[in-house]
């Protein structure tokens, strides 16, 4: 029926007893434009309420007056559109019957249908359709502009012209917005109670609603929890029904939505899980109580009867769908029970909550009236809130049987005394004053007397004692904790405050008053949370005593040293923060909930701290030695060198210690193994059968070693040289857990290299010279006349020292040799250790040098012979050094 709407403009916000809020929409700017070309006399009028439902107003109610057409929007009130001498009639059903300009006429009008409105014009006259399907004429003729429909279909506003052509906008009703409607799968039995009323034994009630003629009936209902289409849909201001497959509804029935907390758990079809919002389109359906006379009331339990079929199971009841005013409907799967009400047994105080009381019996905390009719009252207890703008209502604690009405009894004197505010309408009590420390000793009685729909009379008298709580607005700003500050176990910075001054100003003077009055210290307890609300479980709690791990706190006067012991001198909190954390985390934001609690350890107040332990990341605490840093390929280059000094002579490792090539780093971290399968640069080998990482247990004491197996006839064949990519961890700094693994994880690539390998020998000016007549007795090679010279240019000895192992000066040096196999002159070159002075034999001391032996020469001659240096690595350095043997 409806081929769009016009949402942008007044006639998207033309609807009566409409809640929803409506957005301009394109689509409809060719109507609004034809509208306009039509009404260029109210272009300003028109404005303005294009402007009213752009800010997302929306009208409540249209009428006609004097004047015009007034539009009463929810926010910007009446606006009123005068249209002068073509002031025309707003149209509309309501309970089935037909109002022209808000005066009933004797026309009744069916419920629209899918193809049929409830109104429509025909030879210029109101026509309303009828049960059988056909439509009749009111004879009340048509004016030049009109707003016609109902809640059902919508409305359309028509303008006609003097020539009789006429123009129309299709407008939605709250209940036309609704496209389907989906019934719970656990409310689909809704059972209707009645209980038929006895004046007699209500005659002393003294409560201020009327009461019902004597054996009236009373009807109420179970609830049906809902789903509806679309979710922004203004279902709170729809009436709704029961409509059985004939189009028939279930008379004296008439729900209404409310937005509530259906709970946990909830089934609508294929959607599961929690509804307790607004927004997301679930509501539950109830009835209001319904009081008819005697025999309208028995019509309607035979009704129910019949309808019901008390008797039979589900499947052989009626069927009922639910039915948005007529519009959208849920499917026909609704059963209707009929019971009689009991006398009501139980009232409760709606949401109340004693703490502490988990186990008591569930009538005791739904402050149960006796099981059977007495005189006397029945005695409970509740703890209240004071100045909380907390009401506190009284309802039904089951459906057995309904509450009629009630009225409160309150002694003037305790009225007075604890600021007591009733309501018997509202059904609500609440207290707005604590009243002095004296009268306090005393709890207020307050007495609620009830009367059910049967009739009964009946009384509960509670003792209310008042909650110690009181109202915290403080807002702590963020506190951030280095935990570089532990590095030092002294330091004073291994704490933070709380500062209570920020909760007293606060509280302001009469509530801090209030606050320590009740507040007992000893009862104090701090949790940590994730949330910003405290209201997920607790993370860690913390202790007043803990010298080993985590957090503690103490609370402190004034001079930040004395111990607090009563609320009044409690001017901080300070919390003592320890290496190690066995919850918490480091970079994590948490909030520090401080709980204050009377003698009974009930809460009355509490106040909430972010707090963050900042930790610097892993990849902050290393730092490579610039000296050993190749910029170009970002990777430090480790050469080989020694690391241990002994007397007389060093020894050569034959790894590198990976700290000495840092500046900082963390001496426990862990380094990862080398991987069984990477392949190193465009070598065939992989990390681990070219390198080697020491047995060590931390990053302080880790060696790398290069495998020298695959060193092959002195030249490097596998990892030397190669970059190689190391990954250090640590999930926690100083005992605190990362709570990002990014934090925990740092890279850095080396490189192996041989200082010999890098390096050179060098001849003291170019070539050695050789006495001939020493050859035959050996002549010597020292340290001044050849030397190695290392990647760096530092010289080196290639001598030997004290030691037939081949020992020599420079540690890195595995052995010296000279290739004699093809000299003429020279047979042999061999090393001579060094020679320690020994007093008691006269022995002088002296340096190693290389002895050279061979053939007497008769004239000066030349020859050049190999030299091998070979590191610890096997790594070969190779050179041709030249030999002047001269004659004298």
């Amino acid at each position: 029926m409806r081929k769009k709407y016009l949402s942008a403009l007044l006639f998207g916000a033309l609807l009566f007893a409409s809640a929803g809020t409506f957005t301009s929409c394109k689509d409809y700017d060719d109507d609004i434009d034809g509208l306009r070309t039509e009404l260029t006399e109210l272009k300003n009028a028109v404005s303005e309420l294009q402007s009213a439902v752009d800010n997302g107003d929306y009208v409540t109610n249209v009428e006609k007056s004097a004047e015009g057409l007034v539009i009463t929007f929810k926010t910007a009130g009446p606006k009123t559109i005068t249209l002068e001498d073509q002031v025309g009639s707003t149209v509309e059903v309501k309970d089935g019957v037909l109002y022209i300009d808000g005066v009933a006429q004797d026309f009744a009008v069916a419920p629209g249908t899918e193809t049929q409105d409830q109104i429509i014009i025909e030879n210029g006259m109101w026509s309303v359709l009828q049960e059988d399907g056909t439509y009749k004429s009111t004879g009340v003729p048509v004016s030049g502009v009109t707003v016609s429909g109902s809640q059902a279909e919508g409305f359309v506003f028509t303008i006609y012209d003097a020539d009789g052509t006429k123009q129309e906008v299709e407008l939605p009703s709250a209940a036309s917005l609704i496209t389907s409607i989906t019934v719970a799968d656990d409310t689909k039995d809704f059972t209707i109670t009645n209980a038929t009323f006895d004046k007699e034994k209500a005659k002393d009630w003294k409560g201020k609603k009327a009461l019902p003629e004597d054996d009236a009936v009373i009807f109420t209902s179970s609830e049906l929890n809902v789903r509806i289409n679309p979710v922004d849909a203004p279902a709170t201001e729809v009436s709704y029904y029961l409509t059985n497959a004939k189009n028939k509804n279930l008379s004296n029935v008439t729900l209404s939505a409310s937005s509530t907390d259906i709970g946990d758990g909830l089934t609508i079809g294929d959607a599961q899980g929690r509804a307790a919002y607004n927004g997301n389109g679930l509501y539950t359906l109830s009835m209001d109580m319904k009081v008819l006379t005697k025999k309208e009331g028995e019509a309607f339990v035979d009704e129910l009867e019949k309808e019901a079929k008390a008797d039979e199971s589900f499947s052989n009841k009626i069927a009922y769908a639910v039915n948005a005013n007529s519009t959208a409907r849920s499917a026909y799967n609704v059963g209707i029970t009929a019971k009689e009400a009991t006398w009501m047994k139980h009232v409760q105080i709606k949401g109340y909550d004693p703490k502490g009381n988990e186990d008591v019996d569930k009538a005791t905390l739904f402050n149960k009236i006796g099981d059977m009719p007495t005189t006397d009252p029945w005695e409970g207890i509740a703890q209240v809130e004071v100045n909380k703008d907390q009401v506190y209502t009284i309802e039904n604690a089951t459906e057995d049987a309904a509450l009629y009405d009630l009225y409160f009894e309150v002694s003037e004197k305790d009225a007075t005394n604890y600021g007591v505010k009733t309501d018997d309408e509202a059904r609500t009590f609440q207290i707005t004053k604590r009243p002095d420390v004296s009268t306090k000793a005393n709890p207020l009685v307050l007495y609620v007397h009830t009367l059910d729909v049967l009739g009964n009379i009946k009384v509960a008298k509670y003792k209310i004692s008042l909650s110690d709580a009181v109202d915290t607005a403080a807002e702590y700003a963020p506190v951030t904790f280095p935990l570089s500050n532990l590095t030092d176990k002294n330091d004073k910075n291994n704490a933070f405050s709380i500062d209570i001054n920020t909760m007293k100003e606060a509280l302001g003077d009469a509530a801090w008053q209030e606050w320590f009055n009740a507040t007992v210290l000893a009862n104090t307890t701090i949790t940590i949370h994730e949330k910003e609300d405290a209201s997920d479980p607790v993370v860690e709690t913390i202790l007043t005593s803990n010298t080993d791990e985590g957090l503690a706190y103490e609370l402190l006067k004034a001079d930040g040293k004395t111990p607090a012991t009563d609320a009044a001198d409690l001017a901080s909190i300070k919390m003592n923060v320890y290496e190690k954390a066995s919850a918490l985390k480091a970079n994590k934001q948490y909030y520090a909930k401080v709980t204050f609690n009377n003698s009974s350890s009930q809460e009355v107040n509490n106040i909430i701290v972010p707090v963050t332990f900042v930790a610097a990341p892993l990849s902050d605490l290393f730092e490579i030695a610039s000296g050993f840093y190749n910029t170009e390929l970002e990777t430090i280059t480790a050469y080989f060198r020694s690391t241990t000094v002994t007397t007389g002579s060093t020894t050569a490792s034959t790894a590198v210690t990976l700290k000495d090539y840092f500046t900082k780093c963390v001496d426990d971290a862990t380094v990862t193994a080398l991987s069984e399968t990477d392949k190193v640069g465009e070598t065939d080998k992989t990390e681990d059968e070219l390198f080697k990482l020491g047995d060590q247990t931390g990053f302080g004491t880790k060696t790398l070693n290069f495998n020298a197996a695959y060193v092959k006839a002195g030249k490097p064949a596998g990892g030397y040289g190669q970059i190689l990519n190391l990954e250090v961890s640590k999930d926690n700094y100083a005992g605190w857990k990362y709570n990002d693994t990014k934090d925990t994880k740092y890279s850095f690539n080396i490189r192996l290299m041989s200082p010999i390998y890098e390096g050179a020998i060098e001849v003291t000016n170019g070539e050695i010279t050789i006495d001939g007549n020493d050859l035959v007795k050996g002549a010597k090679i020292t340290d001044e006349m050849i030397k190695l010279i290392d990647y760096n240019t530092l010289e080196y000895s290639l001598m030997p020292v004290k030691n037939k192992a081949h020992k020599w000066e420079t540690p890195q040096v595995y052995d010296v040799t000279f290739d004699v196999s093809k000299a003429k002159y020279i047979q042999a070159v061999t090393p001579e250790d060094a020679v320690e002075a020994d007093p008691e034999t006269g022995t002088e001391a002296q340096d190693g040098y290389f002895k050279v032996t061979g053939q007497s020469v008769e004239a000066t001659a030349s020859e050049t012979l190999p030299i091998k240096v070979t590191d610890k690595w096997g790594l070969v350095l190779e050179a041709d050094v030249k030999f002047n043997v001269i004659r004298h």
